[in-house]
């Protein structure tokens, strides 16, 4: 593994794990107190008492683990990845309004780096499918960029591209089979991302 590789996961480990694991202690203690109210509330329920609450106790139980559960998923697919978690809950903003599953957006993401990596490491038929794209994976200084910035790029790239086999040919040779399901969220564009992610800043729901 190339030393720029190591710099991208380290920062990515350095940024995501120390908070993610406070987040997750916290929202830990938070879900089994959830889940002693509702033992309580069904408790009332089964006398007849509280079975409206119990149902909100319930659901409320749910969201706080799907949110456990979806921190911890964003945490590793970060390592694994090297973009950052906030980076990553923007894009999964936007894919979830385009219709893409966050499993979709992970693989995506994982093959994508795997493109780059290789790329960047020497191989030419990695580094002559990005060139006939015209997308880069350094920036200006030589750094390799992180993943979700090669995405942008690509993002604007296939949405200006009409539908057809060789827009399939370049985004299966990057995506694998994945890249049916994410051509929604590939075709908002560079600055519809950017725009998404922004609104997601806004509603409170970036980590």
């Amino acid at each position: 593994m190339a030393a720029t590789d190591v710099g991208i996961k380290i920062t990515a480990v350095d940024q995501a794990s120390a908070v993610l694991q406070k987040v997750a202690a916290e929202a830990g203690a938070l879900s089994t107190s959830v889940g002693n109210t509702v033992s309580s509330f069904k408790g009332l329920a089964a006398v007849g008492i509280g079975a409206s609450v119990a149902a909100i106790a319930t659901g409320f139980a749910a969201s706080v683990r799907d949110a456990i559960n979806l921190a911890d998923s964003f945490n590793k697919l970060s390592q694994k990845t090297g973009i950052a978690v906030e980076s990553l809950s923007q894009l999964n903003y936007a894919a979830g309004l385009s219709d893409v599953s966050t499993d979709a957006l992970a693989t995506g993401l994982k093959k994508l780096n795997v493109a780059i990596s290789g790329a960047a490491n020497g191989s030419k038929e990695q580094a002559a499918l990005f060139k006939a794209l015209g997308v880069s994976v350094r920036d200006a200084s030589g750094n390799v960029l992180s993943a979700d910035k090669v995405f942008s790029q690509l993002a604007t790239k296939f949405s200006e591209s009409a539908d057809g086999a060789e827009k399939a040919a370049g985004g299966n040779a990057i995506f694998g089979k994945t890249f049916t399901d994410l051509i929604p969220l590939l075709n908002t564009g560079a600055k519809g991302l950017s725009d998404l992610g922004t609104e997601a800043k806004k509603l409170g729901i970036v980590m």
